[in-house]
C-alpha cells in the first residue's frame, strides 16, 4: 500500500494512476484479513463475531481519523505530502507489525472456518 501512495503522489498520470489504484487495491484488502486472522485465532469461538466487529469498528475509525489528518496535511502542504506522509506511517506499521503481532507459524489462517469444520468432528 505505500508503494502505490508513493506511486500516487509521484504526479497526475494516468498509466501511474491505474498502477497506484491496483498496489493500493492489494494494500487495503490484504492486511485486513491477515489482521481478523490473527484476532480469530486469538479470540475464543464464542466471541468472534464481537472481536470482528471490533476490529471493522477501529478500522473504519482509523480510516476516517486518517483521512481527516490528510485532507489537513493536503491542504497546508499539497496531496504529493499527504501520500507521502502517509506511505511513511505505513511503512512503520508494518516494520512494528512484526512485534505487535507475534504470530506462530504453526497456525496458518486462510480460511477460519475450514479449520473450524476440520477440528470439529
Amino acid at each position: 500500500m505505500a508503494a502505490g501512495l508513493l506511486v500516487l503522489a509521484s504526479g497526475p498520470r494516468p498509466t501511474l494512476a491505474i498502477l497506484a489504484a491496483g498496489l493500493l487495491g492489494f494494500g487495503f484488502s490484504f492486511p485486513f484479513t491477515s489482521v481478523a486472522c490473527t484476532v480469530l485465532r486469538r479470540t475464543p469461538a464464542q466471541k468472534h463475531g464481537s472481536a470482528v466487529g471490533v476490529l471493522s469498528a477501529f478500522y473504519d475509525l482509523f480510516v476516517g481519523a486518517g483521512s481527516l489528518l490528510a485532507g489537513s496535511i493536503a491542504g497546508r502542504n499539497g496531496y504529493s505530502a499527504a501520500l507521502v506522509m502517509a506511505a511513511v506511517a505505513l511503512t512503520g506499521a508494518a516494520l512494528a507489525g512484526p512485534f505487535v503481532f507475534r504470530a506462530r507459524t504453526e497456525e496458518n489462517c486462510v480460511f477460519p472456518q475450514v479449520r473450524l469444520e476440520t477440528t470439529v468432528g
